[in-house]
């Protein structure tokens, strides 16, 4: 994890650079769609911040937690959203608090004997009936990969595997599906998750 950590931290301008035109235009409108209005939406490390602007912009009040202050800081002069230093297994905020909880892309820097706990706490501040997306890499095992002279730590998971585990942390799954990757850089594939909490 600190490995994961030292790249956010280094790369964050760059990260930006790269990321922040990278629009899920059809995941992003589905998530809205399916939150109230002006509801309160989390986003789980929100990088560039750019989905957070999305969230702001089609009217719901959207928050950010990332574990890297640098990242923290960029998502948030970009979105002009609020964005927390934080890590998942101990989030800053009320019970039931967030109708809607995004998290592209980055629960698979979690290690695998650790996301249970993480998805108890993230499960504790998501309202009944809230709408949960996430993605994560598809394969098998965990592994440090190096990008940019730095590494980060990915949790890798099968479209079964990635399905138990919701779950059995109180969500019910209403579509599950694998895409690949829209950052050319790195065409990898992703299973993406619509649930919703019971």
């Amino acid at each position: 994890m600190e490995e994961t950590l030292d790249f956010y931290n280094n790369q964050a301008e760059n990260y930006f650079d790269e990321t922040r035109n990278l629009i899920l235009s059809t995941e992003i409108s589905r998530f809205v769609k399916l939150c109230p209005k002006n509801s309160r939406v989390l986003d789980i490390g929100p990088g560039s911040g750019r989905d957070l602007k999305e969230f702001s912009k089609a009217g719901l009040y959207a928050i950010g937690i990332d574990v890297s202050e640098n990242m923290a800081h960029v998502a948030s002069e970009y979105s002009n959203c609020e964005v927390f230093v934080s890590n998942v297994d101990n989030l800053p905020f009320k019970n039931n608090e967030f109708s809607g909880i995004w998290a592209k892309a980055s629960l698979h820097h979690i290690p695998s004997s650790h996301i249970k706990k993480s998805m108890k706490e993230i499960n504790r501040v998501q309202k009944k009936g809230g709408v949960f997306y996430s993605s994560v890499k598809i394969g098998q095992g965990e592994k440090l990969v190096d990008i940019n002279n730095y590494k980060r730590f990915y949790s890798f998971y099968s479209l079964e595997g990635y399905g138990k585990l919701l779950e059995g942390s109180g969500y019910r799954i209403f579509d599950i599906y694998v895409s690949k990757s829209i950052n050319p850089k790195r065409p990898d594939d992703f299973i993406n998750v619509f649930a919703r909490k019971d």
